[in-house]
């Protein structure tokens, strides 16, 4: 192809028709990349430019709770013998948690 517009065209058309290509070429292959990034909105570093999802590289916020056995003024675990009202031993055989709110605060102090 390139000989046959080549001898059937003037020189200046010939180059204005390599230029086309050049350029041509230079923006589709702009269009064609496309940014990989966190698309998971919970993570912390969510891209919003990206186009496509990475392998593994969003980040979660990290929540530390900790949690203690007490009641009142006394504190407990499991393997502790306690009294009843009437003096009588008991042993706390399980203990459930039951969390019925919670928030977060971020570093620019928004409460989640």
């Amino acid at each position: 192809m390139y000989r046959i517009i080549k001898n059937n065209c003037r020189p200046e058309v010939f180059a204005t028709f390599v230029l086309a290509l050049i350029v041509c070429s230079f923006f589709t292959s702009g269009c064609l990349t496309r940014e990989e990034g966190c698309l998971e909105l919970a993570a912390t570093n969510f891209d919003f430019d990206a186009d496509r999802a990475c392998n593994e590289c969003c980040t979660y916020p990290v929540i530390t709770m900790t949690l203690s056995q007490r009641w009142d003024t006394i504190n407990f675990n499991p393997a502790d013998t306690l009294a009843d009202i009437n003096g009588e031993p008991y042993k706390i055989a399980d203990l459930n948690y039951f969390l019925t709110s919670w928030s977060w605060e971020d570093d620019q102090q928004k409460v989640y």
